[in-house]
């Protein structure tokens, strides 16, 4: 069981996420901007982050971007998850900013927590 903060502005596709991540046994933290997500992993640093890219206040890059920066934070996994970059130069960008996964939305539940599973190990 891992302590997973999920990012996402869409509150239909944030409470997906923390239905599939509930229901796979995960404790579920949730924000709706990168702002907000970063203030709660400063307090509380999670095992993982899923973060949207394209959101108000702060987008899922530079959210990357900083909690890499952060030395408490540096070590914590980011996926990436976004309907709105999926070229591969964006998804580049992604991993070079610190992320270990970049997955496109929609993708199966089964995919999502493989891709978990996969980063928790």
């Amino acid at each position: 069981m891992a302590n997973i903060l999920i990012v996402e502005d869409e509150m239909m596709n944030r409470s997906m996420l923390e239905l599939t991540l509930l229901q796979a046994g995960h404790n579920v933290a949730c924000a709706a901007d990168g702002a907000t997500a970063l203030a709660i992993a400063q307090q509380q640093p999670p095992d993982l982050i899923i973060t949207d890219v394209l959101m108000p206040v702060m987008d899922g890059f530079e959210l990357c971007r900083q909690c890499k920066a952060d030395q408490a934070l540096k070590q914590v996994p980011v996926i990436l998850y976004s309907s709105d970059y999926v070229e591969q130069q964006e998804q580049q960008l992604g991993l070079e900013l610190g992320a270990c996964r970049y997955l496109v939305k929609p993708s199966p539940p089964q995919l999502l927590l493989a891709a978990v599973n996969e980063v928790l190990a």
